[in-house]
């Protein structure tokens, strides 16, 4: 922690060595979506909405929280592990959770239509693509610059403070918060994931109530094949799944019209 309060370490000083950060930021993530189907699996409405409101959820909670010890100056590097080991060990239990599905999925079905598992391979191909790029270190101007260094400069001193002399620091809102956590657990592409999943989201959105296989795949190829999600999935900008999360809410309070279930309150 002493480390940490120092006035001139750098990324290097509190970034772990490859590739634990990518690690670190995969669990972490994971963990985010199974304590999400946690907070959610109780109420009887459509699982895959309710697994994504929770995983929004839960990173609203878990910025919230760092922006709010942060501005009361009780940033430090025991509390962000403390979190960042509870939910690391979720996502290590929910990857667990998932091999033991993958034995139950029946993939002769897929060879029925070749143009349907042509189009799963190249949506495959992109979305494992992105998702590598989404855990490199990030190498945009604008991350390194307040995006990461601004939470940095928060870390070096304990919680956030006003800082006159750099104007981008003014810029600075709740989706640093998650770069914060980043930081405390030796990682710096944890935002990088977070925006990644946003595209997930809009697709997840869309084809909820879509019966169609071939429909889903191209909206997963619409999606995946937008050159400014390429910029957007590899940098700390908090854009991409901010805009997921509108995207979400939007269609999600069309769609509770007809309904009266006691998790729509979650979504209004």
């Amino acid at each position: 922690n002493n480390l940490l309060m120092n006035m001139f370490i750098t990324l290097n000083d509190v970034i772990f060595s490859q590739p634990f950060p990518a690690i670190v930021t995969i669990l972490i993530v994971l963990g985010m979506v199974r304590l999400g189907q946690l907070l959610t699996d109780k109420y009887p409405s459509n699982h895959l909405d309710n697994s994504m409101l929770g995983y929004i959820v839960i990173i609203i909670l878990v910025s919230i929280f760092f922006n709010f010890i942060a501005t009361v100056g009780f940033l430090n590097i025991y509390v962000g592990r403390g979190v960042g080991i509870v939910l690391g060990g979720c996502g290590l239990y929910f990857l667990f959770e998932c091999f033991q599905k993958t034995k139950n999925i029946e993939w002769e079905k897929l060879n029925n239509n070749k143009l349907e598992l042509i189009g799963l391979i190249i949506v495959a191909l992109l979305a494992v693509s992105m998702f590598l790029l989404s855990i490199t270190p990030p190498t945009d101007a604008d991350s390194l610059d307040y995006h990461l260094g601004v939470p940095l400069d928060w870390v070096r001193n304990g919680g956030a403070y006003p800082r006159p002399d750099w104007n981008h620091s003014r810029v600075i809102g709740l989706g640093e918060a998650i770069n914060v956590f980043g930081l405390l657990n030796g990682t710096d592409n944890l935002g990088q994931l977070v925006q990644y999943s946003g595209l997930w989201i809009v697709c997840f959105t869309l084809i909820n109530s879509i019966p169609s296989k071939k429909i889903k795949i191209l909206i997963f190829l619409f999606v995946f094949t937008v050159p400014l999600n390429l910029f957007f999935s590899v940098s700390q900008k908090p854009q991409l799944f901010q805009a997921a999360l509108i995207f979400f809410f939007l269609i999600n309070v069309y769609r509770i019209k007809p309904r009266n279930n006691r998790i729509d309150f979650l979504y209004l």
